[in-house]
């Protein structure tokens, strides 16, 4: 890969999608193993590969555009500022937040007549597994109460960031930032 067919370059000059050959291969150079920037990018394609087998297994329907945001996820630029962190047995570790709002995008976009848009994920404390979470949502207004909809989305929230990613979430904020019908759509 280069920047020319348009891959993530990581600050130690590598590129995510190379990282993602070498993970599917089970293979990786000496450079890989031992660099901090790949290291953190295995870590998080690792997750995302867990989180994405996961929602493989469940029995909803992914939308269409599933894969187009999985692959943004992974090509999101990748920077230690965007990392969360991730308490594990092992001891601490961290996940693209890219990779996390993709997990909780999809969660919420299984809500029918749900869009979910922006989402954003904050870490409550330094490294705990506590975090907040904001997304906002374009919601069916001629399908179920939207009361009722928001309470489905938070609660899938809620179970997606504990049950696949990991991390608690101690505040789940959702705005309905617009609506729409099924005519429109």
């Amino acid at each position: 890969m280069n920047a020319q067919s348009g891959g993530q370059q990581l600050p130690c000059g590598r590129y995510v999608e190379d990282i993602a050959v070498h993970l599917d291969h089970g293979g990786s150079d000496a450079h890989s193993r031992t660099c901090e920037h790949c290291l953190v990018a295995r870590e998080s394609l690792g997750r995302l590969a867990v989180a994405t087998q996961l929602l493989r297994d469940d029995p909803a329907a992914p939308p269409p555009n599933l894969l187009d945001r999985i692959m943004s996820a992974v090509r999101a630029e990748f920077r230690s500022s965007d990392a969360l962190p991730l308490p594990t047995p092992s001891g601490p570790s961290q996940v693209a937040h890219a990779a996390v709002a993709a997990v909780l995008r999809y969660a919420a976009d299984g809500v029918t007549g749900v869009w979910s848009r922006h989402c954003r994920i904050t870490p409550v404390t330094e490294n705990g597994p506590e975090v907040r979470v904001e997304m906002s949502l374009s919601v069916r207004v001629d399908g179920p109460p939207i009361a009722e909809v928001v309470a489905e989305v938070r609660r899938r929230l809620v179970a997606a960031l504990s049950g696949q990613v990991g991390l608690v979430a101690t505040v789940v904020d959702v705005v309905v930032a617009d609506v729409w019908s099924q005519e429109d759509a």
